[in-house]
């Protein structure tokens, strides 16, 4: 008589089995998906290309700017040490 009793779930229990379920069948999915060959869109010439010459990184990357002020900073400054020096 109890074996139905035992055989409810909670509703909790219910949502993580169907949200279980749905993952499953999402990664199922995708797994049967087809993905394009890359190979068939390479040409003959692209085959034949000599192996591009590295650079150095110097070179490529764009100077930092050293002078980041900031219109106001020196107020906002003045403003905060005199907060960190008063007294409760």
């Amino acid at each position: 008589m109890g074996g139905a009793a035992t055989l409810c779930l909670g509703r909790k229990q219910v949502d993580f089995m169907m949200r279980l379920c749905a993952l499953f069948l999402c990664a199922a999915l995708a797994g049967c998906t087809e993905f394009p060959e890359l190979a068939v869109h390479e040409t003959a010439a692209a085959k034949d290309a000599p192996y591009p010459s590295l650079i150095p990184i110097e070179g490529t990357v764009a100077p930092v700017a050293t002078d980041t002020t900031i219109p106001g900073a020196d107020s906002l400054r003045a403003r905060a040490d005199a907060l960190r020096n008063r007294t409760p």
